[in-house]
């Protein structure tokens, strides 16, 4: 086995990018379909402001790193989000003298989220962070000869060479 950590870092900026590019053609578009989709439902669902890296129970003197936000990191496209969240914010600080609170509709730059609903947003996006993890692990330690076109060591052409198979007759 040979050890990948670049191919890592592009599945990290665009998940599933990595195994296309390392010949693992469907598995990279079934992971970036899984990954980008989860990451996306859950931004659909609780608004841009469930990847913001500040935890939200901290004070404002506090402004903690969330944690979540630590599971959300691991998908690359978080982070230019959370920049531009963190903008909005600065903007609406500025503009407006506070951010806004519920029932402040509409909302001056962006709307945060709340309730159940940023709650699924954040854990669908930490989800597809840590799913991403796995992505990546398998990147950097999985096997650089498994491709699209080489069959696998468990599939039916293995089947076919068992001794069980041979002695049988099949």
């Amino acid at each position: 086995m040979q050890w990948q950590p670049h191919v890592a870092l592009i599945g990290w900026l665009v998940p599933g990018l990595g195994h296309f590019l390392a010949g693992q053609r469907r598995r990279g578009l079934a992971i970036g379909i899984a990954i980008l989709g989860l990451w996306t439902m859950g931004l659909l669902l609780g608004g841009i402001s469930v990847v913001d890296h500040h935890d939200a129970q901290a004070s404002v003197k506090e402004r903690r790193l969330s944690l979540w936000f630590l599971g959300q990191a691991l998908v690359g496209p978080t982070i230019p989000v959370d920049l531009y969240l963190q903008h909005l914010k600065h903007k609406s600080v500025a503009e407006f003298g506070d951010l806004p609170r519920p029932g402040d509709y509409p909302a001056p730059f962006y709307g945060p989220a709340f309730g159940r609903m940023a709650e699924l947003g954040i854990l669908y996006t930490a989800l597809a962070g840590l799913l991403n993890l796995l992505a990546m692990i398998d990147l950097v330690y999985g096997d650089p000869r498994r491709g699209e076109g080489e069959k696998s060591s468990g599939g039916d052409a293995a089947l076919c060479d068992s001794p069980l198979n041979k002695e049988a007759g099949v």
